[in-house]
């Protein structure tokens, strides 16, 4: 998974949290943590002639709760940015023009995970 990917989203979680009045008096103990990081082309169809592949990410954006309590069984707020591509397809097409298509996939997956994460945040900080 891509470290720049890591670096903006920490970047932009940073200058939110720092634009938001209501953020700025507030003490944060527990980071935002980026967990998994894996994208893969996995194999799609068994027991046919033709084999097919879908782009998966597999993404994980979580924080340790602030205070714990006995009465949330969960430590951790989690925001889940698995995704898959919309429909499988063959080597070739996938390996076209030096992977093209995985790059500009996996860009798509990566910022509707950002765009998924920026509007959970509040949720993020607040507990």
């Amino acid at each position: 998974m891509s470290g720049k990917f890591v670096v903006d989203l920490q970047n932009k979680i940073n200058r939110l949290v720092q634009e938001n009045v209501s953020y700025k008096n507030t003490a944060f103990h527990q980071p935002i943590l980026v967990t998994g990081g894996r994208a893969a082309l996995v194999y799609e169809t068994l027991g046919n002639d033709e084999e097919k592949f879908r782009l998966k990410t597999d993404l994980f954006i979580y924080k340790s709760k602030e205070k714990k309590s006995y009465f949330s069984p969960n430590p951790y707020v989690k925001v889940d940015c698995q995704d898959a591509s919309p429909e499988p397809l063959s080597r070739d097409q996938w390996a076209k023009d030096d992977y093209r298509l995985v790059k500009t996939q996996l860009d798509s997956m990566l910022a509707e995970c950002e765009k998924k994460v920026l509007a959970n945040l509040p949720e993020l900080l607040k507990s």
